[in-house]
C-alpha cells in the first residue's frame, strides 16, 4: 500500500537536492535533464514561498534560486564559462533576476487583490513564475 505522506517527502528531499545541485546525467537526454531541474526549481520555489512569513521577503531567496536555475540549465546544454561568456551570463542572471522580481510583484498584485485565496494561490503562483523563468532561459 502506498503511503503518500512519505511519497510527497522523498519527492520534496530529491526537489531541494536537485536544485542544490550542478550535477548532469549523460544517459539522461538534455531535454528531460532540463524539465527535471525547472521542475525541482519550481518546487523548491512555491514551498519558500508559502513559509516565509515576510511579504518580498522571498525575493532574496527566489533569485538566488532562479539565477541558478539559469546556470543551470547553461551547464546541462553544454555551455562553457570562459571570461567572456562570464559577462554575458551576468546580463543573463540580471534578465532572469528582473523576471524574478516581476513575477513576485505580480504575484503580491494577485494577493492583495484577492487576499483570502493568497495562501492557496501562493504555491501555484510561485511554481508557475519559476517555471515560465526556465522555459525563457
Amino acid at each position: 500500500m502506498p503511503n503518500p505522506v512519505r511519497e510527497f517527502v522523498e519527492e520534496l528531499t530529491s526537489a531541494f537536492a536537485g536544485t542544490l545541485s550542478f550535477d548532469r546525467d549523460p544517459h539522461i537526454d538534455p531535454q528531460q535533464q532540463v524539465d527535471q531541474a525547472i521542475a525541482d526549481a519550481g518546487v523548491v520555489a512555491g514551498v519558500v514561498a508559502c513559509l516565509q512569513p515576510f511579504p518580498a521577503a522571498d525575493l532574496f531567496v527566489l533569485m538566488p534560486l532562479h539565477a541558478k536555475l539559469a546556470l543551470h540549465i547553461g551547464r546541462i546544454k553544454g555551455f562553457e564559462v570562459t571570461p567572456e561568456r562570464a559577462g554575458k551570463i551576468v546580463r543573463e542572471v540580471m534578465s532572469v533576476a528582473w523576471m524574478a522580481l516581476t513575477s513576485q510583484a505580480l504575484i503580491g498584485i494577485v494577493g492583495k487583490a484577492v487576499p483570502l485565496v493568497r495562501p492557496i494561490l501562493t504555491y501555484p503562483l510561485n511554481y508557475a513564475a519559476t517555471w515560465a523563468i526556465g522555459r525563457v532561459v
